[in-house]
């Protein structure tokens, strides 16, 4: 089996073991296939079943959609500012941080972050999602969808206005020692298969960093003990693998941070809509 074929059939497959084995930790006593099933009927029947499902179609499309239209977003910042990207900026600031991270790639290695980045990544939020609609934790569900939300919107301005490129793909001049893109290293057919779903231009601030950010600090908000320490060592892992595969600068890192931050306090301030869904709800849950 190619490397390429490997990877489409192994990436969704991966991803499905990883919630399921994550869900079976964190929730010994509950049934994934009852809760996934559970959570289908309320996505027909009810508002918060609907929000959550909408919540993990987003996280699944949204990415896509986005790489699909950077080429635009690059067009449309060189007409506003006349600039393409400013990653020679950002070197001039951190310098050849990241590409210290690759001086130990071992294939294995490699292998192990690319898991993280493209399966535990998206399995540990949808997760989170389930596990909150499982322990009937509505105002930490609703807090998740809003936070993912707000993460793409906060976060657009910068794609408009201030294009930075991936660490490897940056035009940093000559004699410059910049990060190199560890797909190569693991298989050259990974690469332009891996470029199908993701974009090099537009990565500040990282999402990915900011999504795996409000899924820990939305995660201590609950009395779960387990998703809080779950969440966390996924933060910490998906941070890293940005760096180390040669995605995204340490400035990128830190504003998904800060992003992060700034979704899940809005996420969860109260506001007059919120108590409005909670009324109806429990109105719809009363009549049924």
């Amino acid at each position: 089996m190619s490397p390429s074929l490997a990877f489409q059939i192994g990436q969704p497959l991966l991803t499905i073991l990883s919630l399921w084995a994550l869900f079976r930790w964190i929730c010994p006593q509950g049934s994934f296939p009852h809760s996934c099933r559970d959570l289908g009927k309320d996505a027909l029947f009810t508002p918060k079943g609907r929000r959550g499902f909408f919540a993990i179609l987003l996280f699944l499309v949204a990415g896509s959609v986005q790489n699909s239209i950077d080429p635009w977003f690059t067009e449309l910042a060189i007409a506003i500012h006349g600039v393409e990207d400013f990653s020679v900026y950002i070197y001039r600031l951190e310098g050849s941080a990241t590409s210290t991270l690759q001086s130990f790639a071992p294939k294995p290695i490699i292998g192990f972050f690319l898991y993280v980045y493209v399966c535990l990544f998206p399995a540990v939020f949808a997760l989170l999602l389930l596990v909150f609609h499982n322990e009937k934790n509505d105002r930490c569900l609703r807090a998740s969808i809003r936070a993912l939300v707000l993460n793409y919107v906060l976060a657009l301005p910068f794609f408009l206005f201030f294009s930075v490129r991936e660490t490897w793909y940056a035009d940093l001049g000559p004699n410059v020692l910049k990060a190199r893109s560890l797909l190569s290293d693991l298989s050259p057919e990974l690469e332009p298969l891996f470029r199908t779903a993701r974009g090099v231009e537009n990565n500040f601030p990282s999402l990915h960093t900011s999504i795996a950010v409000t899924a820990f600090l939305i995660a201590r908000q609950s009395d779960n003990r387990r998703l809080k320490i779950l969440t966390g060592i996924s933060a910490l892992l998906v941070m890293f693998s940005t760096l180390y595969l040669g995605f995204h600068w340490v400035t990128d890192m830190v504003a998904g941070v800060l992003l992060a931050w700034v979704s899940v306090r809005m996420a969860f301030m109260p506001s007059q809509s919120s108590k409005t869904e909670e009324n109806s709800e429990s109105t719809a849950e009363s009549n049924r």
